[in-house]
C-alpha cells in the first residue's frame, strides 16, 4: 500500500535536500546545450529530440550520431515540426499507457513510468542538461520498457502470451541487436567515431573538425596534411542553423567549432607560406590567399560569437578577444608579403597594400582599442610606412613588451614574439633571450622545450649575470623535461649547466 512507500519517499526527499544544499540548486548544469533557447525553443526542440533520435534509437537503432548536437539535430522551429508533433504524440501515449494500466494492470504501469521517470531528467524538458542526446541515456529507461513487456506477456498467458514473447524478444534481440553490435565498431577509436560522424551528418562541422585535428596530429606527409586541409576546409563551409526566435544567432557551440577549424586552416596555411617564401611567387600567392581565407571565415565566427553576447544569450568565449586576435593576424600576414615582395612592388601598390592593412587596423580599434595586440598591430603599421624615427620603434616595442608582462598570456605571446624577433634582428641575442626568459618565467608565455633549451643556451653566453643565471634555471628546467629535444643539444645544455 501506500505506506510502504513513504521509506522510499523520504529517501528521495532527503537527498533532493542534500544535493541542494551541495550544489545550490536541485539542477546544477554549467554548460546547458539549450541555454542561449528561448523557453519555447527549448521545449520544441527537446520534443523533436523524442520524436526523432529517443524513438529511432529505441526501435531502429541505425545510423545514430554518436554525440549529437543542434547541427546533427537541427532545432524545432514550432510545435508545427513533425518531430515535434511525433514527440508530443509520444508522451501523450506514455502517459496514456501509465493511467489506463495503472488499476489493471499496476505492473506494466509500473514498468511504463519507471522508463518515463528515468527518461525524463535527460530529455531537456523538466532541466536543461549539457547534452541534447544520447543512446547512453536510454539505458535505464528500458529496464522499465523490458519490465512491462514482461508482465504484459504474462498477462496474455497462454500460448498467445508466449507467441507475442518470443515474437517481441526475438525483434529486440536480432534487430536492434545485431544493429548495437556492428555499432559497436564505430566507437573502436577516435578516427572511427569521427570519419563515421562526418559521413552520417557530413552538414555538421564538428566532426570534420576532430578529422582534421587527428589528420594534423599524423603528420609525417603531405597527404596527411592535405586530408586535414580538406577536412577544415568542409567544417568551414558547413552552414549553421540559428536559434529560433533569435534571427541571426548561432548556438555557440557549433560556432566556436568553425572558428577552431578556420584557425587550424589558417595554421596549416601558414606552415606552407613558409616553405613558398622561398619557392616561385604564384606559390607564395596561393598560400597567402588561403590563410586569408581561413582568417576570414575565423573572423566571421567571431562576429557570429559578438552577436550572442550582445543579444544577452550568456556567451561562455570572449569573442572580442578572439576577434581582435584574427584581425592581428591578418595585419601580420599582410605585413609579412609586403617585406617579402617589397623589391618586386612599386610605390603605388604597396600603398594600397598599406591601405588595406589601415583598414583592418581600425576595425581592431573599433573591437578593442585598449588591446595590446591592437598598439602592435598600429605600431607595426607606422614602422611599416616609415613614420617612425630611428630607435623609436626599439623603444615603443620594449614599452609593449613591459607591459605584457601584467596581462593575459594570448595578448602576451604576440607581444614577445614580435620583441624578441626585433631584437634577434638587431643582433641582440641576449637581450632577446633574456626577454624571451622573464615573459617564460612570469608565465605569460608557455615555450615548448626545444624553444626554451635554445633561450637558455643563447642566454649563458650573456655578459651580465642575471642573463646568464635565467638561462641556467631555463636549462636545468630542459634537462628535468627534454621532450622534444634533440640529444646533441640537450648534451650542450647540460654541459653549459656544469659549466
Amino acid at each position: 500500500g501506500l505506506g510502504a512507500a513513504i521509506p522510499s519517499v523520504v529517501a528521495v526527499l532527503a537527498w533532493l535536500w542534500l544535493r541542494a544544499e551541495v550544489l545550490g540548486n536541485l539542477a546544477s548544469v554549467s554548460d546547458p546545450v539549450l541555454a542561449q533557447f528561448p523557453v519555447a525553443a527549448s521545449i520544441s526542440t527537446a520534443l523533436a529530440v523524442i520524436g526523432s533520435y529517443d524513438l529511432q534509437a529505441l526501435v531502429l537503432p541505425l545510423w545514430l550520431h554518436p554525440t549529437p548536437s543542434v547541427q546533427e539535430i537541427p532545432p524545432a522551429v514550432g510545435s508545427s515540426d513533425p518531430r515535434v508533433v511525433v514527440g508530443i504524440v509520444a508522451v501523450a501515449a506514455l502517459v496514456a499507457g501509465v493511467v489506463v494500466a495503472w488499476r489493471r494492470a499496476p505492473r506494466i504501469a509500473f514498468g511504463l513510468a519507471f522508463f518515463g521517470g528515468a527518461l525524463l531528467p535527460v530529455t531537456n524538458l523538466l532541466v536543461p542538461i549539457g547534452a541534447l542526446a544520447a543512446t547512453r541515456f536510454l539505458y535505464l529507461p528500458l529496464t522499465g520498457i523490458a519490465v512491462a513487456i514482461a508482465a504484459g506477456c504474462a498477462r496474455l498467458g497462454g500460448t498467445r502470451g508466449r507467441v507475442v514473447a518470443w515474437v517481441l524478444a526475438g525483434w529486440f534481440v536480432v534487430v536492434p541487436g545485431v544493429l548495437c553490435h556492428f555499432e559497436v565498431d564505430v566507437w573502436a577509436d577516435q578516427r572511427t567515431l569521427f570519419t563515421e560522424a562526418t559521413e552520417r551528418y557530413p552538414g555538421a562541422p564538428r566532426g570534420w573538425y576532430e578529422v582534421g585535428v587527428m589528420e594534423r596530429a599524423a603528420g609525417g606527409d603531405g597527404e596527411a596534411s592535405r586530408r586535414a586541409e580538406l577536412a577544415f576546409d568542409r567544417a568551414m563551409a558547413c552552414d549553421l542553423y540559428e536559434i529560433p526566435g533569435r534571427p541571426g544567432v548561432y548556438h555557440e557551440d557549433t560556432v566556436e567549432v568553425v572558428y577552431q577549424a578556420a584557425m587550424s586552416r589558417a595554421g596549416l596555411a601558414q606552415q606552407f607560406l613558409g616553405a613558398s617564401i622561398r619557392r616561385e611567387r604564384f606559390e607564395l600567392d596561393a598560400a597567402i590567399d588561403q590563410t586569408e581565407h581561413a582568417l576570414r571565415r575565423a573572423f566571421e565566427a567571431t562576429r557570429l560569437g559578438l552577436r550572442i553576447a550582445a543579444g544577452g544569450g550568456g556567451a561562455k568565449t570572449d569573442w572580442t578577444s578572439l576577434g581582435t586576435d584574427v584581425l592581428f593576424q591578418r595585419v601580420s600576414l599582410r605585413l609579412q608579403r609586403l617585406e617579402v615582395l617589397r623589391t618586386v612592388l612599386g610605390p603605388e601598390q604597396r600603398a594600397s597594400a598599406l591601405a588595406g592593412v589601415s583598414l583592418i587596423v581600425k576595425q581592431m580599434r573599433d573591437l578593442q582599442p585598449s588591446s595590446l595586440r591592437t598598439a602592435l598591430a598600429e605600431l607595426q603599421l607606422r614602422s611599416a610606412r616609415n613614420q617612425m624615427r630611428t630607435g623609436e620603434l626599439g623603444r615603443a616595442l620594449k614599452s609593449l613588451y613591459q607591459r605584457s608582462l601584467e596581462t593575459s598570456i594570448s595578448e602576451a605571446r604576440d607581444v614577445v614574439q614580435t620583441y624578441v624577433a626585433y631584437l634577434i634582428a638587431q643582433e641582440h641575442p641576449d637581450q632577446a633571450a633574456r626577454a624571451f626568459l622573464d615573459a617564460h618565467f612570469k608565465g605569460v608565455i608557455t615555450p615548448n622545450a626545444l624553444e626554451l633549451c635554445r633561450a637558455g643556451l643563447a642566454a649563458v653566453e650573456a655578459g651580465d649575470v642575471t642573463t646568464r643565471s635565467l638561462g641556467a634555471r631555463a636549462l636545468r628546467e630542459v634537462i628535468a623535461r627534454p621532450k622534444g629535444v634533440a640529444p646533441a643539444l640537450l648534451a650542450k645544455a647540460r654541459l653549459a649547466v656544469s659549466r
